[in-house]
């Protein structure tokens, strides 16, 4: 299933992709109460990251994507929290 959530993310990489949308796309369902999106998604994160950033990023509230290039210059208020409570600001 990662594999799946990679290739879905892959296919528009700068795309932010709605929890919904990767749940019908890669597991054919949308409702319920899961957490294995979120799973999938730490587990990819973990296998992909490089010493300076995710791969896989997650947009609170809205979905995920792919980080282009692996770099995060879109300074995205996400990243920018994960980065600031990281660094103990």
């Amino acid at each position: 299933m990662e594999y799946r959530l990679l290739c879905q993310l892959a296919s528009e990489p700068t795309r932010v992709f709605t929890r919904n949308e990767l749940m019908s796309a890669v597991w054919g369902f949308t409702s319920g109460r899961t957490r294995t999106l979120d799973s999938h998604c730490s587990r990819l994160r973990a296998k992909l990251a490089t010493d300076t950033c995710p791969l896989v990023l997650n947009l609170w509230g809205i979905g995920y994507r792919l980080i282009d290039g692996g770099i995060a210059s879109d300074a995205s208020p996400v990243s920018a929290r994960g980065q600031a409570a990281r660094d103990g600001s």
